[in-house]
């Protein structure tokens, strides 16, 4: 996900960009979403997105993680 500089935040393009993503999601039927990042914790929090961690994550995608040695928070949504 791109992530807004920080002269726009407060304007309500992130959380658009977040709900175009759910509403691909949704419509390609998955039933969650994620988001990875270090800096973005309390916005996601905001949106009702949940911490989670390298289990609640697809296995390709938590071994990339774990390699990569990034410190990134894990975020997801269950989508209704």
């Amino acid at each position: 996900m791109p992530f807004i500089k920080r002269n726009h935040e407060g304007v309500g393009y992130g959380k658009r960009l977040v709900a175009h993503a759910e509403a691909i999601a949704k419509n390609w039927r998955a039933d969650k979403i994620y988001a990875l990042s270090t800096q973005a914790s309390g916005f996601f929090e905001n949106l009702e997105w949940r911490e989670g961690s390298l289990d609640n994550l697809p296995i390709d995608r938590a071994k990339q993680l774990k390699v990569s040695g990034r410190n990134l928070k894990i975020y997801f949504k269950i989508l209704a």
